[in-house]
């Protein structure tokens, strides 16, 4: 409708229509024309920066529950798994890593070589990586490809045993679960420590200074001050005593971190118990005793007089004549 037959219909109305209605028209021709009002957007929060650097302790992701029965178990999450390469790959994957591979178009880091092929093929459209030939996928992943810190040596929950290669220290962990049944409840994080203390050149400056600690004999460390932490070297730059113990290189000094391990060990808030000395016997307890031993045989005497011989002897005897020599 035209503004100029807006006007005629609202002069008809006026004219021809009741004063109550044409009240109602004049008030509406009068009202100004208000726009409508946009709703004020609001500014979506910021997505939280993704940490690449989060390792299975933290991970919220749940795998599938399998009903076979599990043999394994990873050492810092407790993941349990049916297969040994399962759960050695687990660890290698989200404890070890000793490689990374670093997306040169966003902040994007993987530790897996697929990982990152498929997140560059997806992302970020690359012609390379979605190149069927291996030659040309290897070429970018490898120029992608960086070197991290690795660890020097691991110690065992199970036992005291200390290992400086992955694989010799991942079979033995695994001859624990395997022929003893071992479990998660069984791996204890002191342990753990005591055998990174096993270290050749630690374990001699850790020897010197039990010498000068005699009265030292358990020692206990607490997981949360003294465990891994998650993300280093590169997110969390700051180690504990794990770190400190498994990355360990000879040039570093053996003897302060000998003493920062005795620093952490938890020290017992109560005395050690002592034995109560027993209690002084009456003066007369040894009349009494033999009294008392007497009135025993004399009640049992009606018994083993009743007993019948018999004649065939228990077999499988071994007789004690001359056991302990002349």
């Amino acid at each position: 409708m035209s503004r100029h037959q807006h006007f005629l219909m609202a002069e008809h109305l006026l004219c021809h229509a009741p004063t109550q209605v044409a009240s109602q028209v004049v008030s509406a021709l009068e009202k100004p024309c208000s726009r409508p009002v946009k709703a004020k957007e609001s500014k979506r929060p910021a997505a939280p920066e993704r940490d690449y650097f989060k390792t299975c302790v933290s991970a919220t992701k749940q795998s599938r529950i399998c009903s076979k029965k599990h043999k394994y178990f990873c050492t810092s999450c407790e993941r349990p798994f049916v297969e040994k390469a399962d759960w050695k790959r687990h660890e290698e994957t989200y404890q070890e890593r000793p490689e990374m591979f670093k997306c040169d178009l966003c902040p994007a880091i993987y530790f897996l070589e697929k990982d990152f092929t498929k997140h560059h093929k997806e992302k970020h459209r690359c012609t390379s990586c979605a190149d069927t030939t291996t030659r040309s996928k290897k070429a970018h992943a490898i120029s992608a490809k960086r070197r991290r810190m690795t660890r020097t040596g691991w110690g065992c929950g199970f036992c005291c045993h200390f290992s400086t290669d992955w694989t010799e220290r991942c079979d033995h962990v695994a001859r624990h679960m395997e022929k003893e049944g071992l479990t998660n409840m069984n791996w204890y994080h002191s342990k753990v420590i005591y055998s990174l203390l096993q270290r050749p050149a630690i374990y001699h400056q850790w020897e010197r200074l039990l010498l000068t600690q005699p009265g030292l004999t358990n020692c206990a460390w607490n997981q949360h001050s003294t465990g891994r932490v998650e993300g280093y070297p590169e997110r969390n730059p700051i180690p504990q005593l794990q770190d400190y113990l498994e990355y360990f290189t000879p040039e570093q000094d053996a003897a302060a971190l000998v003493r920062l391990a005795y620093s952490k060990i938890v020290k017992s808030s109560s005395p050690p118990r002592t034995s109560a000395p027993p209690p002084v016997p009456p003066k007369d307890y040894l009349d009494t005793s033999l009294q008392g031993w007497t009135d025993e045989m004399d009640c049992w005497a009606p018994l083993t007089t009743s007993v019948i011989e018999d004649d065939i002897l228990p077999t499988g005897m071994c007789g004690l004549d001359g056991w302990y020599g002349n």
